[in-house]
């Protein structure tokens, strides 16, 4: 309205300093009709503009952010077509001390909701039990270097309505790691996670439901180190999300893990190098606080930190990394802080 206020002003100045000039009526009033239907088309122009200034500000992106930590986040989403990178971290847990692990993966973005992306733990350095019948006191944990995980499958819808988002997330482990070790159970496993996300300003209140028969691919990293069992579990998060300055987030939770019915736990034997399988109910329920937080350096590197207070164990993990991704994407421009989701929301609908 101001702008068509203007435009009105300035056309009659126009007008009454034509008349002040003295030309003739007539011209006068061919002066006038063709400033009015000046004014009729750039009034036109500025209700066309008006829609798309109006669009542009709804287009903005909220900021959220996952709760659970992946591998390699964000892998497959930023940037449409296939895309690669890896995470190098460093877990430590009460139970076998330090150990450093590399997780490559490579995924494809079909569109804006569906993806998908395989991965596999390659472990650099970890402690694992001894199998020898009778170990010393001071050698139940062996060093083990240079071993490889199960692979792990993984598929994603993406939704963002109005005021919140959903992600559906199926995955399968298929046992490639080394049972004798404790890096698998030696069996296919599932898992499907359901996540919701409200932005609400700068936090990001989120709910995590699933149900699958393997704890380890409930959460990634506290688990690595864990003995792996076998079994069906039903899983529940929820916690809040934070952005901070500089693009980075801050994210805390309640998790637990809740066994359906009876569950199998597998790990090395000292007999004869055989899988010791233990049977039993809860055997591998959990609960406790995660809490994480991700601090992209450029398009490419982002750095993470991460704790977890097991409640039911009594135990702490703590984990470091930075994750390198092959196709990163820029900042928004104009967005200063912006988060893994800005710019997965801010990408192009076709490449």
């Amino acid at each position: 309205m101001p702008d068509r206020c203007l435009c009105l002003a300035s056309l009659l100045l126009v007008s009454l300093a034509a008349v002040a000039q003295g030309k003739p009526v007539a011209q006068k009033s061919r002066s006038v009709e063709q400033s009015l239907h000046s004014a009729d088309e750039t009034l036109k122009l500025l209700d066309q503009a008006v829609p798309k200034a109006e669009q542009g500000a709804v287009a903005t992106p909220t900021p959220t952010k996952e709760s659970e930590v992946p591998d390699v986040p964000g892998l497959s989403s930023v940037l449409k077509g296939f895309n690669a990178g890896f995470t190098v971290s460093g877990v430590h847990d009460d139970y076998t001390g330090w150990g450093t692990s590399i997780t490559p993966a490579l995924g494809y973005a079909f569109n804006d909701t569906f993806n998908a992306d395989v991965s596999v733990p390659i472990y650099f350095f970890r402690l694992a039990p001894t199998t020898k019948a009778r170990p010393k006191p001071n050698a139940l944990l062996v060093p083990t270097r240079g071993e490889m995980g199960d692979v792990v499958l993984a598929g994603h819808m993406h939704f963002a309505p109005e005021h919140y988002e959903y992600q559906a997330t199926a995955a399968l482990a298929i046992p490639t790691g080394d049972a004798k070790d404790g890096l698998t159970t030696g069996l296919t496993a599932f898992d499907f996670t359901n996540h919701f996300d409200v932005p609400v300003w700068k936090l990001s209140p989120n709910l995590d439901i699933g149900m699958g028969d393997n704890a380890s691919l409930v959460n990634r990293i506290s688990t690595k180190n864990y003995q792996p069992s076998q079994g069906p579990l039903s899983h529940y998060q929820i916690g809040v999300g934070m952005s901070l300055p500089l693009g980075a987030s801050f994210d805390v939770g309640a998790y637990e893990q809740l066994p359906v019915g009876d569950q199998k736990i597998y790990a090395p034997s000292p007999r004869n190098e055989k899988i010791l399988v233990v049977t039993g109910r809860k055997i591998a329920e959990d609960n406790g606080i995660i809490t994480s937080m991700d601090v992209p350096m450029g398009g490419h590197m982002t750095f993470s930190g991460y704790y977890n207070r097991s409640t039911r164990y009594r135990s702490d993990t703590v984990a470091i990394g930075y994750t390198y991704v092959l196709r990163g994407a820029p900042p928004p421009a104009g967005i200063p802080d912006a988060t893994l989701d800005e710019l997965i929301r801010s990408a192009p609908a076709k490449p």
